[in-house]
């Protein structure tokens, strides 16, 4: 007779819906846990139930916050910050269970790979942040606020945004805990330019990286996967500053890149555009770019990145909102890379729980 072996779900009543191993049987729970309406109402990433781990102590915890933040976006009409909703909700289909015998996942399958993602970790979706959209302040307190969270529990982090401007106001805060931050940018663009009608005093999602190099917020930072044409205010030299362009990216570039820039108390925080995909893979971006590097070379770069146990946090950005319902399939695509870099992270968790 097969056992109880996942949380499935947990009802109105707080009783916990469980199911064998292969999903054929169900049992409901005689107790009912404590729950806020808040938590039980509202959906999380993968349809994790959060509100059971929540105040727990899994030593591999996994922190997903949403930014709905886009003051910094130059694009008129962006909707960037409705993207953690889009995110979250279609993550949703592809759920992951809560084994009953300890507060880790039950994982889910990539069938492009046969790779197992996330099956070792526990996930805490804190939700979105709640601050006015365009409000640089209401974010700086937010970010804040849950770096004390993450502090106290000692989690890895995911942040989906929002504009790309959110990554400076994440590693300024970061910067007050660790010296030695490698950035690594995943993106179509260098986000160095220089405004000559803001004097670069705003910093908004096409300059930041200027302003993390200038204001010594990282140490080293690595561009992944930029192309196509820029102006000279674009464009921004700096030893610090590695950049391998889309046509050389490769598995080897980029480890050969990272080696050099690694040191042994680097600390490194990712950063993904998702505009550096090709249009033809994904287009719902503000600024989409042709020549993008192939899907399968982002996979392999994340992979490595889980090699790394000083791999602290990421984020995750500009993507376009969209009802689940209205969404194009190059959707699934974009959940699939979000879903590998969680995996690295929580690889990356395990590699610092061996030594």
């Amino acid at each position: 007779m097969a056992d109880p072996k996942f949380i499935i779900d947990c009802n109105e009543n707080g009783q916990l819906i469980v199911s064998d191993a292969r999903l054929i049987k169900f049992w409901k729970t005689a107790e009912s846990i404590q729950q806020s309406n808040e938590l039980s109402n509202r959906s999380t990433f993968y349809n994790f139930p959060s509100e059971i781990i929540s105040n727990s102590n899994a030593e591999n915890t996994l922190e997903i916050i949403g930014v709905p933040f886009s003051k910094g976006s130059n694009f008129a009409s962006s909707t960037v910050n409705s993207f953690p909703g889009t995110l979250r909700d279609l993550s949703n289909m592809t759920p992951i269970y809560m084994s009953l015998d300890s507060e880790l996942t039950s994982g889910i399958l990539d069938l492009n790979t046969q790779e197992k993602l996330l099956s070792n970790c526990a996930i805490d979706d804190l939700g979105d942040m709640q601050f006015d959209e365009y409000s640089v302040y209401g974010l700086e307190r937010e970010v804040r606020e849950y770096f004390r969270h993450i502090q106290k529990k000692g989690s890895k982090f995911a942040f989906i945004g929002g504009d790309h401007s959110i990554t400076y106001y994440i590693l300024k805060e970061l910067k007050k805990r660790y010296d030695n931050i490698l950035y690594i940018h995943f993106d179509a663009h260098l986000d160095c330019g220089s405004d000559p009608l803001r004097l670069d005093k705003e910093v908004n999602h096409g300059n930041f990286v200027r302003h993390l190099l200038q204001e010594n917020i990282v140490k080293t930072a690595m561009q992944l996967g930029v192309r196509g044409l820029r102006s000279l205010g674009q464009y921004y030299e700096d030893p610090r500053l590695s950049v391998i362009p889309s046509a050389k990216l490769s598995k080897d570039s980029f480890r050969n890149s990272l080696n050099e820039l690694y040191e042994k108390d680097s600390f490194i925080y990712v950063s993904f555009d998702v505009d550096i995909l090709d249009p033809s893979n994904f287009s719902a971006v503000d600024y989409p770019s042709p020549g993008g590097p192939n899907i399968s070379t982002i996979m392999e770069c994340i992979q490595i990145l889980g090699e790394y146990s000083n791999l602290i946090g990421i984020d995750f950005v500009e993507g376009r909102g969209a009802e689940v319902q209205e969404i194009s399939s190059q959707y699934q695509l974009i959940l699939n890379v979000f879903s590998h870099l969680l995996d690295a992270l929580s690889k990356s968790q395990n590699k610092k729980e061996e030594k």
